[in-house]
């Protein structure tokens, strides 16, 4: 086939977020999940993905950013690739409990906030040895729906002058918040964000642990929209203790990843070549 671009990711996590070995891809063969099927996220919610599409899970989701020198925390639960590798989606859950979501979002108050915490976040990365990030500003502001109490925003980056975007959703259930990242270059980021928000819509909790089944006397978060859109960006863990909270910062760096998915892709699909999943 002929690849698309993506990217190598690369992890501008703060080192308190988790760990990473370093060590590469091990030998032992990924247990996948490719469409059409439906497949679990965790044991609270579930995703029908379609024709082509690879799952991994929980481990395997690790594995697959160790190999990619990403950090990891331990709440890893899934990955979605499509067969054309344009983008990964990565799957997270904090069960923080019920988010009230009534807040007003203020998309300047926030990406001010989010630079202070940049500002603070690379003063650890210095300190680490990490490189540097600049946040130009949003690709799209922060929005909820509160149909289908999903949050969504999307960040422009930039590291070494490469530019990158995270693109990061929050679905809210009864006991806390699925983060889903979205992990493409930018040339394709609008047709990856459109592709990404279909597959989505395939995307529940299962019963006991959608939004609407809160009842009284549940766990309720102790913040609310705001603090997702801050928490998000991983330098507030510096002021405000959302590092432990909430999911990485995954930076998507302007090299072609042809190779390395032309090494790992026998491995993730079981399949002995680089060519696609369809008609076989």
């Amino acid at each position: 086939m002929s690849l698309r671009f993506i990217a190598v990711l690369v992890s501008f996590t703060l080192g308190l977020a988790g760990t990473s070995t370093g060590q590469g891809m091990d030998e032992t063969p990924f247990d996948t999940t490719i469409g059409p099927a439906t497949a679990p996220i965790g044991g609270m919610a579930e995703i029908d993905i379609g024709e082509n599409v690879v799952h991994l899970g929980a481990a395997d989701t690790k594995r697959l950013l160790v190999s990619m020198d990403n950090l990891t925390n331990g709440r890893e639960l899934a990955t979605l690739i499509p067969d054309h590798r344009d983008w990964m989606l990565f799957f997270e859950f904090e069960d923080v409990g019920y988010i009230e979501d009534d807040e007003t979002l203020d998309a300047d108050d926030l990406l001010a906030s989010l630079r202070d915490n940049m500002d603070a976040g690379n003063e650890e990365r210095r300190r680490l040895d990490l490189d540097e990030m600049e946040l130009v500003g949003w690709e799209s502001e922060p929005a909820y729906n509160p149909t289908t109490n999903n949050l969504e925003w999307g960040l422009r980056l930039a590291s070494l002058g490469s530019p990158f975007i995270n693109h990061d959703i929050r679905l809210l259930g009864r006991r806390g918040v699925m983060s889903v990242t979205l992990a493409c270059d930018p040339a394709v980021y609008d047709a990856a964000v459109a592709e990404v928000q279909q597959v989505l819509e395939g995307f529940r909790f299962t019963d006991g642990h959608r939004y609407n089944q809160y009842v009284s006397g549940d766990k309720v978060a102790e913040y609310g929209l705001a603090a997702l859109v801050t928490g998000g960006a991983a330098a507030a863990a510096l002021k405000m203790g959302f590092f432990k909270k909430f999911g990485k910062l995954i930076a998507v760096a302007a090299v072609a990843i042809a190779g390395f998915f032309k090494t790992i892709w026998g491995k993730i699909t079981g399949r002995t070549d680089d060519t696609e999943l369809a008609n076989e």
